[in-house]
């Protein structure tokens, strides 16, 4: 899974340290972006949907203006 992503978020709160970090190791050597919370409710996740589009639109601008 972590290979198609783009980014994967890791949930501390239902996952032991040891599973933390090797989603960390394994995200840095796929070179994929890992955000580490402790707990992703609906809102929080919605909001990380809307600013992950947001930055997306802001790239596609900026590539299109080079």
């Amino acid at each position: 899974m972590v290979e198609r992503a783009d980014l994967v978020i890791v949930l501390t709160d239902v996952n032991s340290h040891g599973g933390v970090q090797l989603a960390r190791r394994i995200c840095q050597r796929l070179g994929r972006a890992a955000l580490i919370v402790r707990r992703c409710g609906a809102a929080q996740f919605q909001n990380l949907l809307d600013a992950l589009a947001a930055r997306g639109q802001r790239d596609l601008a900026a590539a299109l203006a080079s």
